[in-house]
């Protein structure tokens, strides 16, 4: 009876100790097959969601971060998350744009997008990160969609303590093109994050 108890406590231990290296294999396995199951979509989704998760930093009343910083933090948060999810992520990405839109918006020959994402089981993803609705960017991603990628505007603003907010309305400004995803997001000061969340 002693042996056997004792060569139940083994198969016990040992059960243990293969649960505890073979569960963070499956944990990795799966990730890996999310992974190559990802659509655009998808992972646009997960991207917008790190972003909501940002930490700005200091953000109050006596003290506003400037657009920049928060621009910086949003670009740093795409490229994190694509790491994790182990995309390659082409920074200032030019942009092949004809001669007479050129002219008609005023640009410069080179032009280029703030991030695409190459996804090789889907389309490869555009964003452009603005803090208000800017044409050119808009049009840059029409450009970019009808060369295949999938086109994401991701347009933000800060809400300080004790100043005011509006939001135009993008479809009344002529941004109609469904086939680009916009995306309008708030970011908070500490203050108002409170606030905010007992509305």
């Amino acid at each position: 009876m002693k042996k056997l108890k004792q060569n139940k406590k083994f198969w016990l231990s040992a059960k243990s100790e293969i649960n505890r290296f073979l569960i963070p294999v499956l944990i990795i396995a799966e990730t890996l097959w999310l992974i190559k199951k990802m659509t655009s979509k998808r992972i646009i989704e997960i991207i917008l969601n790190d972003i909501s998760n940002i930490d700005i930093g200091r953000f109050d009343y006596y003290y506003i971060p400037h657009r920049s910083d928060f621009t910086k933090a949003i670009t740093k948060s795409i490229v994190d998350t694509c790491s994790r999810l182990d995309l390659e992520v082409i920074l200032e990405y030019n942009v092949e744009v004809s001669e007479d839109i050129i002219k008609e918006y005023k640009r410069l020959k080179n032009s280029y997008t703030d991030v695409v994402i190459r996804n090789n089981l889907d389309k490869d993803i555009a964003i452009e990160i603005d803090s208000s609705f800017k044409k050119w960017s808009y049009k840059k991603l029409e450009i970019l969609n009808e060369q295949g990628l999938e086109s994401t505007w991701f347009v933000w603003k800060r809400k300080a303590p004790g100043r005011g907010l509006k939001w135009k309305d993008p479809i009344e400004l002529g941004f109609t093109n469904e086939k680009i995803h916009l995306v309008t997001h708030t970011f908070f000061a500490d203050e108002e994050k409170t606030n905010h969340n007992t509305v």
